[in-house]
């Protein structure tokens, strides 16, 4: 799996989710594989905000 920041996870466009239909059913480690940036994704963007208020609160 590659390393990814916050930011390039929030700024990345790409569909995983979408990907993940075409996919053939019995390719599970490609299913894997996009689920995992699907959810790397959703988690960016729950903590991003978080990350910017404790950054805010320690460096204001």
């Amino acid at each position: 799996m590659k390393r990814l920041s916050i930011g390039a996870s929030m700024a990345d466009e790409t569909d995983y989710r979408g990907r993940v239909r075409t996919i053939a059913k019995g390719d599970a480690r490609a299913i894997a594989l996009l689920s995992d940036m699907h959810a790397l994704k959703l988690l960016a963007k729950a903590a991003a905000p978080q990350f910017e208020r404790a950054f805010a609160a320690l460096f204001a």
